[in-house]
């Protein structure tokens, strides 16, 4: 690793907390799908058969894709990590690298939480896409290196 580069990883605690947000969603759904059989077996012309099976689908569907995003997302972030130097940032995923030239960043947008503490970081690239780094350690520091100016080469 050149000595320019830093490195930043994704945090347990980010990982934690998209964990309890796909239960708290699991967990809606549940709730939702209780509320609509209550309902339909009040009544059940009101509430027919074709609601109570779309909600039951929707929500078993929409959670399984959700869990195996997640679990997806679990395993590439094992060996994911970014490291930013003057010239560029380098992606690593499973010893796959993906450059993006410091030039290429047309701006960065800072995101900050409740508190004050940094939630996300927007990059705008020149070429109208744009990158979003969130759940790194040392946020702040993350974005003063991306707020630098790049170094010419």
């Amino acid at each position: 690793m050149n000595e320019e580069m830093v490195r930043f990883r994704v945090t347990p605690e980010s990982l934690e907390t998209r964990k309890k947000n796909l239960v708290l969603g699991a967990l809606l759904s549940l709730i939702l799908v209780i509320v609509v059989v209550v309902a339909h077996r009040s009544d059940p012309e009101r509430y027919n058969d074709l609601l109570l099976w779309s909600v039951i689908g929707f929500a078993v569907v929409g959670n399984l894709v959700n869990y195996f995003r997640h679990r997806r997302y679990v395993a590439l972030i094992r060996d994911h990590y970014i490291e930013v130097s003057p010239e560029r940032i380098q992606f690593w995923t499973g010893g796959n690298k993906t450059e993006l030239e410091r030039s290429d960043i047309a701006a960065v947008f800072l995101y900050p939480a409740k508190g004050g503490a940094l939630r996300h970081i927007q990059l705008s690239l020149k070429n109208n896409r744009g990158i979003r780094l969130e759940g790194y350690e040392h946020m702040n520091r993350l974005a003063e290196l991306l707020q630098a100016p790049p170094r010419e080469t």
